[in-house]
C-alpha cells in the first residue's frame, strides 16, 4: 500500500477538513429526503421488515437462525436493529427501522470522505452512494441494509490505518456486523486476504489482519448458512434446461442496462446483440484500464466485486432474468452502479484528464438529482404508529406493509388492555353487551375491498412468520363516540347471522374530515365472497355497543388482479405510436377500475398517457370511462384510479382498457406497465402491444370492483 498520508492541516483531525466531511453527510442526509420524504415523515415497514419485527418480538435473540432460514444467509444488522426496536413500544418501531437504516447508510457517506481512502475525488464518491437511481430499492430500507454495507467495507479496503484504537474498534465493528449481513463478505474475503498480504508492515498490515480474519470468520458462517438454504444453488430455481426463456445477449446487457442508468439515454444502447457486443467492448476496455496506473488495485477490486454481485444475482432469478433486465428491480445493481462512478474517479491522475472525468461525474451526479427526487420506494402512509398501537392490544391484528400486498400479523398478546373482547369472535352480537341508541355514536363502512397478498403461498398463514398471503378483505369507515368525544374503544364486525367475525381498530387519520379527523378505521380479515358485513363501535365506556350505519357485501373477487400465481414476465413501456391494450371478461357491471405503473424509481419524461375504458356486448361498443395520466407523476407500483363514468345497464361480454400516448418523443424515460404471466385458471387474453399479442401469454393487471 502507499506511504501513509502526512498529519498536516487536510489530516484526520483537521478542523477544516471534519467541516468538510460534516457538510458532505448532511447534504447526502438532504438528498436521501429529496428522494424518500416519506421515510422521514411517514416511517413504514418494507417487505421483509416485517420477518425482523415479529421474529423480534415473538423470538428474540431466536431471530438471528431464524433470518438465515428465511432468506438463506444472516441478516445480522436488520436483526439488532429490531431487537433494539423491541425494547421500545410497537408505535416506534417503524421510525427505528427507517432511521437506522438512513443513519447506516450515512455511515457509508462518512467513510467515503476519510483523508485515509486512497481514492480520488472523495466527495463524488459519497454523493453516489446515495444519488444513483439504482438506490432506489435500498436507500432509506433496513430491510435492503445489505447492499450498502458492503460499499463502506469496500471503503476500508484502501484506508490506511488511523492513529484511534477506538477508529479500529468501529472498523471491526462494521466489517464484522457487514459480514453476517447478506453474502457479500463471501466477495469480499478474497480482497481482505490480497490487501492483508500486501500492506506496508506495522499498523497498517496489523488493521489489515484483523479486518481480514474477521471477514472471513462471517464469511465461512455466511456460507454455512447459504449451503443449508440452498441459496448457492439459486434457492431451488430450475434448471438450466430452463435457461432459455430469453436472449443470452441478456448474460452480457443486463448489468450494463441497468447500471448505465446513472447516464441516462445511454442505457438504451444495450439492446440485442449489438448492445451486447457494445458491452462486451466496454468491459474489454475497462479492463484493459484497470490494470493501468493510478489506482490499479482500486481498480480491479472495483471491477471484480461489481462483476460478481452482478452475475451472482442474475444467476440467483434466472429463470426471469427478462423481467430483472426491463422490470423495476433495481437491488442486484445498486453497488455496481456506485462502484462505477468511482472507477471513473479513478481512471487518472493526469490533471487536465482528471479535470475533465470530475466534471463529468459530479455533472452526471447533479444532472441525476432531478430524475431520482420525489422517487419513494412506497408512496403511501399507512399509519404505522396506530397499527403499532394495537400489536400488544390483546387482540390479533394483520396489519399492511409495503410493496402494495405484502401483510404480516401479529397473534394476540395475553394481556392488553382489550384482551377481554378476544372470546367476542364467533358468538352473535345481540348476547355480547346492550345495543345503545343510534345517536350514541355516528360514522359508517366504506365498502369492502380484496386484497391479495403476495409474500407467501395462497390461501395460507405461516404461525412461524405471521405473514399471511390468502385473498383478505379491507374494510374501513369512521366511528365516534358522541359522548366520549373521541373515536370508539373498538370496531366489531358482524356477519348476516349477527355473529362477530373481526374487529376493526380506530383511530386512523381521515384528512379533512374536522372533529372526525382520527376517527377512521380499518379492519384486514377473512370472508366468504356475497357475504353481509355491519359495524358496530364499542363505546368507550366499554358497558354498551353502537349500530354504524349502513351495510356492505363482500364483493366478487377482482378480475385480472396478480396474486403470487402469478408471475412478472416483463413490462411495456407506454411509447409514442404503441397502442396498448388489454381485455378481460367481467363478472358484473364495473364500479372502479385501477392499475398499477411502474417507473423503476426514476421520475418518468413529462408526456401525457391516454387511457379508455370500453365495454363490448353483443357487437356494440360503449364507452364507460377516459381520462389522462401526467406520466411524471407515475410512482413505482402505486395504482391509478381510471374513474368509470358510465355504468352499463347489463354484464359486457368484455371489457377493453386502452393506453397511449400522441407525444412525439419520449426522451428518455417512458411510464411503465408490468406484464404478468397469467395462471391456470386466467382464461383472458393476452395484452395486445402495437397491434400484435405478447407471445408469451402474459397479461396487465387490474384490480376491478363491482356494482
Amino acid at each position: 500500500m502507499p506511504a501513509p498520508l502526512p498529519i498536516g492541516p487536510l489530516s484526520e483531525h483537521s478542523d477544516r477538513w471534519l467541516a468538510g466531511r460534516i457538510t458532505i453527510v448532511i447534504l447526502a442526509l438532504a438528498v436521501l429526503y429529496l428522494r424518500t420524504p416519506i421515510t422521514f415523515i411517514h416511517p413504514f415497514f418494507n417487505a421483509e421488515d416485517a420477518y425482523w419485527f415479529r421474529f423480534s418480538r415473538l423470538d428474540v435473540w431466536s431471530s438471528f437462525p431464524l433470518s438465515a432460514k428465511y432468506t438463506g444467509y444472516l441478516c445480522s444488522a436488520q436483526v439488532i436493529v429490531a431487537l433494539l426496536a423491541s425494547l421500545f413500544h410497537p408505535a416506534f418501531a417503524a421510525a427505528i427501522f427507517c432511521y437506522s437504516a438512513i443513519c447506516l447508510t450515512l455511515t457509508v457517506v462518512w467513510l467515503a470522505t476519510s483523508p485515509r481512502l486512497d481514492m480520488p475525488c472523495k466527495p463524488l464518491l459519497a454523493f453516489a452512494v446515495v444519488v444513483i437511481p439504482m438506490g432506489y430499492e435500498v436507500l432509506g430500507s433496513l430491510d435492503y441494509i445489505q447492499w450498502i454495507l458492503p460499499v463502506g467495507v469496500f471503503a476500508l479496503l484502501f484506508m490506511h490505518a488511523s492513529r484511534s484504537a477506538a477508529v479500529l474498534a468501529g472498523e471491526a465493528a462494521l466489517t464484522g456486523v457487514t459480514a453476517v449481513t447478506g453474502p457479500f463478505s463471501v466477495y469480499l474475503a478474497p480482497l481482505f486476504l490480497w490487501q492483508a498480504v500486501r500492506a506496508s508492515p506495522g499498523k497498517d498490515r496489523r488493521r489489515m489482519v484483523v479486518l481480514t480474519v474477521i471477514n472471513g470468520a462471517g464469511a465461512l458462517i455466511q456460507l454455512k448458512c447459504m449451503g443449508r438454504a440452498e441459496v448457492l444453488a439459486g434457492l431451488g430455481a430450475p434448471a438450466l434446461t430452463d435457461f432459455p426463456r430469453f436472449p443470452w445477449t441478456l448474460w452480457v446487457t443486463t448489468p450494463f442496462l441497468k447500471c448505465m442508468t446513472d447516464f441516462g439515454p445511454f442505457s438504451r444502447a444495450f439492446h440485442g446483440l449489438h448492445g451486447a457486443l457494445i458491452a462486451l467492448t466496454l468491459a474489454a476496455i475497462a479492463i484493459w484500464l484497470a490494470c493501468k496506473k493510478p489506482y490499479r488495485t482500486q481498480k480491479l477490486f472495483i471491477l471484480f466485486f461489481a462483476a460478481i454481485i452482478a452475475i451472482s444475482g442474475m444467476y440467483r432469478v434466472r429463470i426471469s432474468l427478462d423481467s430483472l433486465a426491463f422490470g423495476t428491480s433495481t437491488r442486484y445493481f445498486y453497488v455496481s452502479s456506485v462502484l462505477l462512478l468511482w472507477f471513473v474517479c479513478c481512471l487518472t491522475n493526469w490533471r487536465p484528464v482528471r479535470i475533465v472525468l470530475t466534471v463529468f461525474v459530479g455533472l452526471t451526479e447533479l444532472l441525476l438529482l432531478p430524475t431520482v427526487v420525489g422517487t419513494p420506494l412506497a408512496a403511501v402512509d399507512l399509519q404505522w404508529p396506530v397499527w403499532g398501537s394495537y400489536v400488544l392490544s390483546g387482540l390479533p391484528v394483520i396489519v399492511p406493509v409495503t410493496p402494495a400486498g405484502w401483510y404480516f400479523g401479529m397473534p394476540a398478546t395475553q394481556a392488553g388492555p382489550l384482551s377481554g373482547y378476544a372470546h367476542w369472535v364467533g358468538r352473535p352480537i345481540s348476547g355480547l353487551a346492550p345495543l345503545a341508541p343510534p345517536s350514541s355514536c355516528a360514522g359508517k363502512i366504506n365498502p369492502a375491498a380484496e386484497v391479495v397478498a403476495y409474500n407467501t403461498s395462497k390461501n395460507s398463514f405461516s404461525s412461524t412468520t405471521g405473514l399471511y398471503s390468502a385473498d383478505l378483505w379491507i374494510v374501513t369507515g369512521s366511528a365516534y363516540d358522541e359522548a366520549a368525544h373521541s373515536p370508539p374503544k373498538l370496531i366489531l364486525l358482524v356477519d348476516s347471522s349477527g355473529q362477530v367475525t373481526a374487529f376493526g381498530f380506530p383511530g386512523f387519520e381521515q384528512p379533512g374530515a374536522g372533529q372526525f379527523s382520527h376517527a377512521g378505521w380499518q379492519s384486514i380479515f377473512y370472508g366468504s365472497v356475497g357475504g353481509l358485513i355491519r359495524a358496530y363501535a364499542v363505546l368507550n365506556n366499554g358497558q354498551s355497543i353502537c349500530a354504524l350505519p349502513g351495510q356492505q357485501f363482500l364483493p366478487y373477487p377482482p378480475i385480472n388482479q396478480p396474486s403470487t400465481l402469478h408471475q412478472l414476465a416483463g413490462t411495456a413501456p407506454i411509447l409514442p405510436g404503441s397502442l396498448i391494450v388489454q381485455s378481460f371478461k367481467p363478472f358484473h357491471t364495473l364500479r372502479g377500475i385501477s392499475v398499477q405503473m411502474a417507473n423503476g424509481g426514476v421520475t418518468p419524461s413529462k408526456y401525457k398517457i391516454f387511457w379508455r375504458v370500453d365495454a363490448r356486448t353483443k357487437g356494440h361498443v360503449a364507452m364507460l370511462g377516459s381520462g389522462e395520466i401526467a406520466a411524471d407523476s407515475v410512482m413505482d407500483w402505486a395504482p391509478i384510479d381510471m374513474p368509470i363514468s358510465e355504468s352499463s345497464s347489463a354484464v359486457p361480454d368484455e371489457i377493453d382498457i386502452a393506453f397511449w400516448t400522441d407525444a412525439k418523443a419520449v426522451s428518455t424515460h417512458p411510464a411503465i406497465l408490468p406484464l404478468f404471466l397469467p395462471s391456470s385458471a386466467d382464461h383472458d387474453p393476452p395484452a395486445e402491444i402495437g397491434g400484435a399479442r405478447e407471445l408469451n401469454g402474459s397479461q396487465i393487471h387490474f384490480s376491478v370492483t363491482y356494482n
